[in-house]
């Protein structure tokens, strides 16, 4: 009975740290919707800026200032690409680490149970 009572009590902590595990799974993917929500309306506002810039210039000088101007608001695009998509890629790591560690914990309650249930059923013990 002291070993029903201990796999039952390792079967609650499993369940509640599983609960614990799936509820910051479920924060950092709401971390990472967040940020892909993010990147998905700034890609939209830069496919509208470059649909509303202007046509190229037809004098040096005016050209000159439009490369300028492209060239530093890609430079600012792409520092704000690079931190959104490595705060994506962090996330979503760290998701995927949840998530196997949770399937692994499952794996070894299952185990642990059968064992326990099935080890005093070979061996003709019965809690009845």
């Amino acid at each position: 009975m002291d070993q029903l009572n201990a796999a039952w009590s390792s079967l609650l902590s499993g369940g509640m740290e599983r609960k614990h595990r799936l509820e910051d799974a479920l924060l950092q993917l709401g971390q990472f919707h967040d940020a892909l929500g993010e990147l998905l309306m700034w890609i939209a506002n830069s496919t509208a800026r470059l649909k509303e810039a202007h046509p190229p210039g037809v004098e040096p000088g005016a050209v000159e200032a439009q490369i300028q101007d492209l060239e530093v608001s890609q430079s600012k695009w792409i520092v704000r690409l690079e931190k959104k998509f490595t705060s994506l890629i962090d996330i979503l790591f760290h998701f995927i680490i949840i998530i196997i560690i949770i399937i692994i914990v499952i794996i070894i309650i299952c185990v642990y149970v059968c064992v326990c249930i099935d080890y005093p059923v070979r061996r003709g013990i019965s809690y009845t």
